[in-house]
């Protein structure tokens, strides 16, 4: 059995020399052809390449953010219930103090993953006995208040906000 060597580069690049310049007698013309040709062959492949890995980072991508949407949805009922409960406590603190302008009651509007801040937010609707109401957005994560919008004068805002924030996917 025998064992075949592997050329090196050197060796490759001496054999396309002496096929371009010596044995063969390629014109000068013909040799910028050559390297034309090559040229495109070698930019397809790398364009192919491209597109295919361009294609995997965008799947990558959208099973990340479908991945992070199910994990925001695990944290609805566990909102909803805490705002109820916050909404009752305060009423109940309102009443107590003869505040009836103070009463409210606020609800979870939508939990969403939002992907321009890699993180779960969520609305809240406010409404105030006799004072008006509030969409207010919130981190799921950290309960911080990122936000709120007067209704109605800042009704659009607020959509526009829910647009861009859930990447397109909220549309009021």
């Amino acid at each position: 059995m025998t064992l075949k060597k592997t050329p090196n580069r050197e060796e490759i690049g001496t054999a396309i020399h002496l096929l371009l310049e010596g044995s063969c007698m390629i014109t000068q013309k013909h040799y910028c052809l050559i390297l034309c040709v090559l040229l495109v062959v070698s930019l397809v492949g790398v364009g192919f390449l491209w597109d295919q890995n361009s294609d995997f980072r965008r799947s990558q991508r959208r099973d990340y953010i479908f991945s992070k949407k199910q994990e925001c949805q695990k944290y609805r009922s566990e909102l909803a219930e805490t705002l109820s409960f916050n909404s009752r406590r305060g009423n109940l603190i309102a009443q107590a103090s003869g505040s009836e302008s103070a009463l409210r009651t606020s609800s979870l509007e939508v939990v969403f993953f939002s992907p321009k801040d890699n993180s779960c937010l969520y609305a809240v609707h406010t409404f105030w006995r006799g004072s008006g109401q509030e969409y207010s957005i919130h981190n799921a994560l950290t309960g911080h208040k990122i936000t709120s919008f007067n209704f109605p004068d800042q009704l659009e805002e607020y959509k526009r906000f829910l647009f861009e924030y859930s990447d397109g996917e909220i549309r009021l």
